[in-house]
C-alpha cells in the first residue's frame, strides 16, 4: 500500500513524457520553430493539466478515494520529474541528432527578442556571446530537468494542499495488510 504513490507516479511520468514528445513531434512535422513560444505554452499547459489530472486520478481511482498530502505531493513531483527526464532525454536526441539547427534557431530567437527588447545589436551580440555556452543541447536538457524538478515540487506541494482528502478510517492501512 505504501509504494502505490511511487509505482503510480512512474507510469503517470512516463505517459506524460510521452504527451510532451508528442507535442513536440507534432510542432517538429507543423514546421513550428523550436524556440516559438506555442511550442512552450502547449508544453507547459499539458504539464499543469496532466499533473493535476495523475493527483486527482490517483486519490480517486488508485487510492480509494482518499489521499494524504505526502502521497500527492510525491505523485506530482515524481510524475513531473519522470516526465521530463524522459522529455528532455528526447530533446538532447532531437537537438543533437535529428535537428541541430533547432539550436540555431533557438539563438536566432533569442537574439530577435534581445533587439525588440530594446538592446542595441552591439549588445545583443555580447549578450549572445556569453549567453552561447548554456544554450547546447545537453545544458538546455539537464537544466530543464533541474528547472522543472522545482516546478514539480511546486505543483506537488500546491495541487496536494487542494487535493488532499482524508480517510475517515485510520485503520484501512491496516486491514490492508492483514
Amino acid at each position: 500500500m505504501k509504494n502505490i504513490a511511487l509505482a503510480k507516479s512512474m507510469n503517470y511520468g512516463v505517459f506524460l513524457g510521452l504527451m510532451l514528445i508528442g507535442i513536440s513531434v507534432i510542432a517538429y512535422v507543423a514546421g513550428l520553430k523550436t524556440g516559438d513560444s506555442i511550442n512552450a505554452w502547449s508544453g507547459g499547459i499539458v504539464m499543469l493539466v496532466g499533473v493535476f489530472y495523475f493527483m486527482l486520478r490517483f486519490r480517486n481511482k488508485d487510492n480509494g478515494g482518499f489521499a494524504s498530502f505526502g502521497q500527492l505531493f510525491v505523485v506530482g513531483f515524481l510524475t513531473l520529474l519522470i516526465a521530463i527526464i524522459i522529455s528532455s532525454v528526447y530533446s538532447y536526441v532531437f537537438l543533437t541528432y535529428i535537428n541541430p539547427e533547432a539550436v540555431d534557431e533557438i539563438k536566432q530567437v533569442t537574439y530577435d527578442r534581445y533587439i525588440s527588447s530594446g538592446m542595441s545589436q552591439e549588445e545583443a551580440i555580447k549578450s549572445m556571446k556569453m549567453a552561447e555556452p548554456f544554450m547546447t543541447p545537453l545544458f538546455t536538457s539537464l537544466m530543464a530537468i533541474v528547472i522543472y524538478g522545482f516546478v514539480g515540487a511546486g505543483l506537488g506541494a500546491i495541487y496536494g494542499l487542494i487535493l488532499k482528502k482524508a480517510d475517515p478510517n485510520p485503520f484501512r492501512e491496516l486491514d490492508a495488510d492483514v
